[in-house]
């Protein structure tokens, strides 16, 4: 339960937060509360291993604030700016994260599990081993991020822009991929099984070493992609642009090429 008194501090802004933190370092902070914490001026807070989940952070000012290993469950940050900030190891399962700033935040080893990224700008974050697993990315930025080993299995992704983005290793299967942009993106070793992708662009990526098994392309465009000894097993290309791909020592057994174009694609 959350508790009032600090509440009421930490409304007052990160100044007197952090001074309060500082003198109190063995006090662990509960502020797990629907309270409407917008306009707080929290720039660069200390809220590391702070509980908050269910709190109301919509339009809230957190660039740079430390949210190591903070509670964020179900919070809501609508709007909310986390430029550059750390939440790394952060539980923001279930979180609202519509419209909200992530620039070149921290949030490797993160729980964003069933989390709803509408909108929201990720251009550079580190996300590398984070759980994403279920979460709902709809049109929102991705760019140069680092998804490097992350959990993305059963997730969706509508209309997202990842180009040159870090997906090496990371879990992908039984995700839905449409109408987004991965040009250029690494996703060698990754685990593409069962993944269903449609008009979705991946010019160029690097797929060497990955699961496609049972995988699902229709109308995606992969010229020049890296298949590599790629795992092809029983996937299905339907009406996709292949064109200079790579597919050389790639186990393509049972694979399907329904009325994909296969111009100058190297094999051997």
């Amino acid at each position: 339960m959350a508790n009032k008194e600090q509440l009421v501090l930490l409304k007052q802004g990160a100044v007197s937060w952090n001074r309060w933190r500082e003198e109190h370092p063995d006090i662990k902070p509960d502020l797990s509360s629907p309270s409407f914490f917008s306009r707080v001026k929290l720039q660069g807070a200390q809220l590391s291993g702070i509980n908050l989940s269910d709190a109301d952070l919509r339009g809230t000012d957190l660039t740079g604030a430390n949210l190591r290993g903070a509670n964020l469950h179900a919070a809501l940050l609508q709007k909310a700016n986390l430029y550059g900030a750390d939440l790394s190891e952060a539980d923001l399962s279930g979180a609202e994260l519509s419209h909200t700033t992530l620039i070149t935040a921290n949030l490797s080893h993160a729980n964003l599990s069933e989390a709803k990224l509408n909108l929201s700008q990720l251009q550079e974050a580190n996300l590398s081993y984070a759980n994403l697993s279920g979460a709902l990315i709809t049109n929102s930025r991705l760019s140069q991020a680092n998804l490097s080993g992350a959990n993305l299995s059963k997730a969706t992704l509508h209309a997202a822009t990842m180009e040159k983005v870090k997906l090496s290793q990371a879990d992908l299967s039984g995700a839905t991929l449409s109408v987004s942009k991965l040009g250029w993106s690494d996703l060698s070793g990754a685990d593409l099984s069962r993944i269903k992708v449609e008009a979705a662009i991946l010019d160029h990526v690097n797929l060497s070493g990955a699961n496609l098994t049972k995988a699902t392309f229709s109308e995606a465009n992969l010229t020049g992609a890296d298949l590599r000894g790629a795992n092809l097993y029983e996937a299905t290309f339907k009406r996709s642009t292949l064109t200079l791909a790579d597919l050389r020592e790639a186990n393509t057994k049972k694979a399907k090429f329904k009325t994909s174009v296969m111009d100058n694609v190297v094999e051997s």
